[in-house]
């Protein structure tokens, strides 16, 4: 893991090193619960990783807020792998999270979001971060594992 004093580095530091988090997290041994609102989300070393180096536990938050939206959380329970991505829009430090279902392939046209939200000033380093929850292969003990697509 790479280690940032905030205060003495720039945002283009905190972005160069929150891609290289990205690009080196290809597998997890280990699972933390981070989320203070849902203890039953399940972060990968690599979701840990982006968190810490970007300041950006709140992502986690976010995730983890969708259980308490019980139409969002039925519809998530239907899939196995939710995609949820934060674009940025860097130049007004504005963002949009969504959280969509994986295609299968099947589909004729990209499948909607389930769930959006704006975020009307944020200071994530990078334009795109994506992350995705299982949320079926821990069900069964309450839990959902969110992870990096290199993690999968």
């Amino acid at each position: 893991m790479i280690a940032l004093n905030m205060e003495t580095k720039t945002q283009i530091d905190v972005a160069e090193a929150t891609r290289q988090v990205i690009a080196h997290s290809t597998g997890s041994a280990t699972f933390t619960r981070a989320c203070g609102i849902n203890p039953g989300i399940l972060c990968t070393e690599g979701v840990m990783g982006v968190a810490e180096t970007a300041r950006a536990f709140w992502l986690i938050d976010i995730v983890g807020s969708l259980k308490y939206d019980p139409e969002v959380w039925a519809e998530m329970n239907q899939h196995r792998l939710i995609i949820c991505k934060l674009k940025v829009n860097l130049e007004e430090s504005t963002a949009v999270f969504t959280a969509t279902q994986m295609a299968t392939g099947e589909e004729e046209e990209p499948p909607k979001p389930i769930y959006t939200q704006k975020i009307n000033h944020t200071d994530f380093p990078l334009e795109e971060m994506e992350m995705w929850i299982d949320m079926q292969s821990r069900a069964s003990q309450g839990e959902q594992t969110l992870f990096l697509p290199l993690e999968y």
